[in-house]
């Protein structure tokens, strides 16, 4: 399955993007209060590298067996609650085996140390309890990269999916339960939820691939 270029509609991206001869559905401004919508757009605007959108690789030790559709499970639970919690933006994100990935935004000053660091002990915590296992699941080190600008965003948002494609897991992305895929391509984010158990926050960018955020 091919995922072409996008959209976009005068003044915005609306991250629309072709997937076997449909179009992934516009998003629009998340979270909807105005006083939380205006602090996203002045944090969007302002050059301090803690408020941007992060692209987040965490792997699991390789002492640890791989994970599973049940640790998946546990796993969507740790950053939905963490959100709740800390207030921050996920906009994509796909799980595998060995590892995963995400786009977080981190509103200041949460930093993005800070919300993996909550995420990796929750998500650690819970599978533990599942294997009947203890210690560290998560490689000590996490690799962040800021995405600087719109087209930096899309670029991210489009290599997600293909990760299970990549490691021979599916043979089309849509067959990965796991991932923010379904909802770009349609899937309500209460259904998403409700499948498992994670949704993601939708964001308007600039239609200038070029600007910064």
């Amino acid at each position: 399955m091919a995922m072409g270029k996008g959209w976009r509609s005068k003044g915005s991206a609306d991250l629309l993007f072709k997937v076997r001869g449909y179009r992934l559905r516009p998003f629009t401004c998340c979270p909807p209060s105005a006083s939380r919508l205006n602090s996203l757009h002045v944090a969007i605007a302002s050059p301090l590298p803690l408020r941007r959108y992060f692209f987040v690789t965490v792997a699991l030790l390789k002492s640890r067996r791989r994970l599973h559709e049940p640790d998946f499970e546990r796993l969507a639970y740790a950053p939905a609650r963490m959100r709740r919690k800390h207030g921050f933006l996920l906009t994509g994100w796909v799980f595998l085996p060995d590892h995963w990935h995400a786009i977080i935004y981190p509103p200041y000053p949460l930093s993005i140390s800070r919300v993996f660091q909550a995420v990796k002990v929750s998500s650690m915590v819970a599978i533990n309890v599942r294997l009947g296992e203890a210690g560290e699941l998560w490689q000590g080190r996490f690799f962040d990269r800021a995405l600087r600008t719109v087209k930096e965003y899309h670029a991210k948002v489009e290599y997600i999916p293909w990760n299970p494609v990549r490691r021979g897991l599916v043979k089309r992305m849509e067959e990965w339960k796991w991932s923010s895929l379904h909802e770009y391509a349609g899937v309500r984010g209460e259904e998403q939820e409700r499948q498992c158990g994670l949704r993601i926050g939708r964001v308007r960018l600039p239609a200038d691939e070029n600007t910064r955020i």
